[in-house]
């Protein structure tokens, strides 16, 4: 397994640890009230979803995004690899939904976020429209996004 592959896994498999800890109440803990690692958890969340969200939303996704392996024609299934595992990991979160916390209102920003690209991902028209049905990995990530709007469906 090459280098990329490996960071790649390992970044997916930190997304997932790390939303599936932010999903899940917090105990008090020697003390402390966990509030501070919960916070830690959500911030680094934003760091990894921000950049995603933000230029999908604004359709310059395919514009801004670099590709490693562009060679191989990765290009064509980075975008939808990119969003649907990252809204895979973000979903249970998100499905908490919005309320007057600082938490609460940071849920509500990416849940709009979350369905404007949705949109347009979707949209033929959108130049962010991702790719559902070329080769064989569409599939996988689709299914990703799939298992994103199960984990979330009230959001």
């Amino acid at each position: 397994m090459n280098d990329f592959k490996r960071k790649k896994k390992g970044l997916i498999l930190f997304i997932l640890t790390l939303l599936l800890i932010s999903a899940t109440p917090v105990s008090n803990t020697n003390g402390q009230d966990g509030m501070s690692e919960r916070r830690y958890l959500v911030e680094s969340l934003i760091k990894i979803a921000d950049p995603v969200l933000t230029t999908l939303s604004q359709n310059q996704l395919a514009a801004k995004m670099p590709v490693e392996e562009v060679a191989n024609g990765r290009e064509q299934f980075t975008y939808l690899e990119a969003f649907g595992r990252l809204l895979a990991g973000m979903a249970p979160w998100l499905e908490l939904g919005p309320d007057n916390s600082w938490e609460g209102r940071l849920r509500k920003k990416y849940i709009d976020l979350a369905r404007v690209c949705l949109h347009n991902a979707t949209d033929p028209q959108s130049p962010d429209f991702m790719n559902f049905n070329k080769g064989r990995q569409p599939v996988v990530d689709a299914a990703f996004l799939v298992q994103a709007l199960l984990r979330a469906p009230k959001q």
